[in-house]
């Protein structure tokens, strides 16, 4: 004999009936509720100077006050305070019309190399250290090289280290690639120092084989950041991202020579629009304090070898064009609030001679004030 059985709420006393629906098989009616309740937001990467225009000039100028290029030129002086594979003289790869570079070939972790005015110099005057690095081999996702500012008089370290891969595409081998660091990342803005040191911080298998030319300080000229995070008490799921320029640049229908029919848009894949980078585009996520760094962005294929990437759009009348790429992610990027977590574009270029250059995210806030 079957037992009569209901499936019942202990808390409410309510109970789910088994019913028989026209011609179809028993079973249970349930709702089902969304776990998660989101409002729609259209978050725009923002600077706190010049809001979500992006198209500023943050190319550097003034005088510098060069730091080691190779021994080309007696600058500061170049030591190894630890280990046995920095060359400071190297003649392999030079970055211009300069024949030598500092070489750091496999270096163990710890290995330190030390650049050393001979006297104090007043950081506060300048803005930022730029550098020209290559990367001949074994770069990998563990391989961790950091810089920072030393006292050789104290033996202190001063202000903060930064990691050299956070500011360029360490994966792509074989080019100059420019770094351009904030003062303000090392926390050297009222400082003095009379040394730099750059050490192996942690390495994946064999440690990268690279070249380092032109390091110096920058009297003028600070990149600029763009970002967006969470409001207090929030989780934010950045589910895309839409990009769009704008510039004084002709026939972006037409392949150059060809009829209003052609099938090929006339844009150059290592420029945006009418602007070739030097530096680039530097796009971050910062998760639970971990960064993240992908390529930098030269150019609009750099925009497009994104997943989920693609042109959405573009126009122009005659005079100025305009395009604009949407990226959709496998799965949507949360940031959460609690762990200050940011997702961020940097530009260390000039790119004032753009119309319009924003970047804004389509995203889900999820409210999570019940958890703080």
């Amino acid at each position: 004999m079957a037992m009569k059985s209901l499936i019942s709420d202990k808390a409410t006393g309510l109970s789910a009936q088994v019913v028989d629906g026209n011609e179809e098989k028993h079973a249970l009616v349930v709702a089902a509720r969304p776990l998660k309740t989101f409002e729609n937001e259209i978050k725009f990467f923002q600077n706190n100077t010049y809001g979500v225009e992006m198209n500023q000039n943050a190319s550097t100028g003034g005088t510098p006050e060069p730091v080691h290029n190779g021994i080309d030129d007696a600058y500061w002086t170049a030591t190894s305070i630890a280990g046995v594979k920095f060359t400071f003289d190297s003649s392999v790869v030079a970055y211009g019309g300069s024949s030598q570079s500092v070489q750091s070939n496999a270096a163990s972790v710890n290995d330190t190399m030390q650049f050393a005015k001979g006297s104090s110099l007043d950081v506060s005057g300048y803005k930022s250290i730029s550098m020209y690095i290559y990367v001949t081999s074994n770069w990998s996702a563990g391989d961790s090289v950091a810089i920072y500012g030393w006292d050789t008089g104290t033996s202190l370290q001063i202000g903060n280290s930064v990691l050299l891969q956070n500011y360029f595409s360490w994966s792509i081998y074989g080019i100059w690639h420019k770094i351009l660091i904030p003062i303000t990342d090392m926390g050297l803005s009222a400082s003095s120092i009379d040394a730099l040191r750059i050490r192996i911080i942690s390495k994946q298998a064999i440690a990268p084989l690279f070249y380092i030319d032109d390091f110096a300080f920058e009297e003028t000229g600070e990149p600029i950041r763009y970002y967006i995070k969470p409001d207090t008490g929030t989780w934010l799921h950045v589910e895309e991202l839409t990009f769009s320029v704008a510039d004084a640049y002709t026939g972006i229908s037409t392949v150059a020579g060809a009829t209003e029919n052609a099938t090929l848009m006339n844009i150059a894949y290592n420029k945006i629009l009418g602007v070739t980078p030097t530096i680039g585009i530097l796009y971050q996520r910062k998760i639970s304090g971990i960064i993240t760094t992908v390529p930098n962005i030269i150019g609009i294929l750099d925009i497009l070898q994104l997943p989920g990437t693609r042109i959405s759009g573009s126009g122009g009348d005659g005079t100025n064009s305009w395009v604009t790429t949407i990226t959709k992610f496998t799965e949507p990027v949360i940031l959460k609030s609690k762990e200050d977590d940011e997702m961020s574009f940097t530009i260390s270029d000039d790119f004032s001679g753009l119309l319009r250059m924003r970047i804004s995210a389509g995203c889900g806030e999820e409210i999570r004030q019940q958890y703080i």
